[in-house]
């Protein structure tokens, strides 16, 4: 892979290019690393204004080259300055790439090949998984693994020439997917540093900066994550489109908080999303076609009274949301919807989590440690069971409500 290399360019900020020759190599942890040469007063100037103003979020640069020995083309629409300075060499200007890219031009194979690597990745052996864009293998490391270190791998390998002409996209997608869903199932998120593509005579290295999330709670038990992988193959090349807000909501499940109230807040948020996601339908209490004819009515004779006109529009606005189901009521019905347990989910501990919601967010009460603690897990527990249900995964999962236990999941 790709170690060091001297690069001739152009760096730019607001359609305005300039000339620049910088040095870039990686890490041991395959963080990418750029080294800029002096610039000239005027462009110095010019792309220091992408700091901004103090509160202002900055704005990126471009950088693109080709290294000395013609081998390797460097482009990244996505730089950060993080200083700059006055150095007795001259202008100077201290750039991070948020995302970049590295391409070469190799001799021609049938093998198509996508590999991501992943950061604190620990897991025990995983078999190849057959998919319609060829072999799936995933690897992590054998023994405890630190969070910033790079030893897990995604990799489908096509050894044959393939019959489609996006397959890139097809199998970034695919791994993808895996991805988002093996951070769900260990609990955290286990950063991409960098993806490696080989297809068509091109290799093709694009570094992502980030860290990985601390260990969390763990939804899939280390001995059931195989089944997990090909539930999640199968699921992604089914014909059903998987609702992608999920992913966001495993993104809210990974926050990494300390604090009780941000985790519960968090996890809320996430049932939130959830419930917006996939009830859709069930958000209301009559058909809105049904409803519309009762709402005309109600707005004709809010509009007899002799009120002012914001107390007017509160009302009407009132009478537009009186087809929405309470939360209590989406909660229901997304328990009914996956046939969740009810003797888990229970009305009085829907009640409970909503209440304790109420008083954190209008009245700031904060509840003792254990009460609030048992409704993160609750919430969390809830949520990942809706998305279990929608990966189609019929295996063991982890439980933490009440008392740990290994539940198992019907598809």
């Amino acid at each position: 892979m790709f170690e060091h290399a001297t690069f001739s360019g152009t760096i730019g900020f607001r359609e305005e290019l300039f000339p620049i020759s910088f040095s870039v190599n990686v890490d041991v942890s395959c963080r990418l690393n750029i080294d800029c040469d002096p610039l000239p007063v005027e462009a110095f100037r010019h792309l220091r204004q992408a700091c901004g103003r103090p509160g202002e979020i900055s704005q990126a640069l471009t950088l693109r080259g080709r290294s000395e020995d013609g081998h390797w083309t460097f482009s990244s629409t996505d730089i950060e300055v993080r200083g700059y300075r006055l150095a007795p060499s001259g202008y100077r200007i201290d750039v991070f790439a948020l995302a970049a890219g590295l391409t070469s031009t190799i001799s021609d194979t049938e093998v198509s090949l996508l590999r991501f690597r992943l950061r604190g990745y620990k897991s025990i052996p995983h078999a190849p998984i057959a998919t319609a864009l060829g072999t799936l293998m995933v690897r992590g490391s054998g023994r405890p693994a630190d969070a910033d270190e790079v030893c897990g791998v995604i990799e489908l390998k096509q050894q044959h020439k393939n019959d489609f002409p996006d397959w890139t996209c097809q199998a970034d997608a695919m791994i993808g997917f895996v991805h988002r869903g093996i951070c769900f199932g260990r609990g955290n998120r286990s950063q991409v540093p960098v993806t490696e593509c080989i297809h068509g005579g091109a290799l093709e290295l694009v570094f992502y900066s980030g860290p990985s999330s601390p260990p969390g709670l763990a939804v899939i038990p280390p001995f059931d994550q195989q089944r997990f992988l090909e539930a999640l193959v199968r699921r992604h090349e089914s014909s059903t489109a998987f609702p992608s807000a999920l992913w966001t909501v495993v993104g809210w499940l990974q926050s990494d908080t300390g604090f009780d109230e941000g985790r519960f807040l968090v996890a809320m948020t996430a049932l939130e999303t959830v419930l917006g996601c996939v009830l859709s339908v069930d958000n209301y209490v009559a058909p809105k076609a049904d409803f519309e004819v009762l709402r005309d009515q109600l707005l004709t004779t809010v509009k007899c009274f002799s009120i002012g006109e914001d107390s007017r529009a509160i009302f009407e606005g009132k009478v537009r949301g009186l087809n929405q189901r309470s939360f209590s009521q989406k909660i229901d019905s997304l328990i009914r919807r996956y046939a969740l347990p009810t003797d888990v989910f229970s009305e009085e501990a829907i009640k409970s989590i909503i209440k304790l919601r109420n008083d954190v967010v209008h009245r700031g009460v904060v509840a003792s440690r254990g009460p609030m603690w048992e409704s993160v897990l609750l919430v969390r527990d809830l949520v990942s069971r809706v998305i279990l249900r929608e990966l189609d995964y019929n295996g063991s999962h982890e439980s933490y409500t009440h008392l740990y236990a290994k539940q198992h999941s019907k598809a």
